[in-house]
């Protein structure tokens, strides 16, 4: 897979023990959805983190910090 320099993670609360994690890149284009089951996983919000790839270095920031 050719992997684009901006990655995008969107992690969301199914029920008290599932999280969605959905995985997207543009170029070229690129969708994964995973589903992971704990004993008991509590997100207090839903969560959207970049990874940026400038070649050099990788940057995870999330959506709300970047501007």
């Amino acid at each position: 897979m050719e992997v684009d320099y901006l990655q995008i993670f969107n992690i969301s609360q199914i029920n008290k023990s599932r999280i969605e994690i959905t995985h997207e890149q543009e170029i070229p284009e690129y969708k994964a959805i995973y589903e992971i089951d704990g004993q008991e996983i509590i997100l207090e919000n839903d969560a959207k983190i970049y990874v940026i790839d400038d070649g050099e270095y990788s940057t995870m920031i999330l959506a709300e910090e970047y501007y």
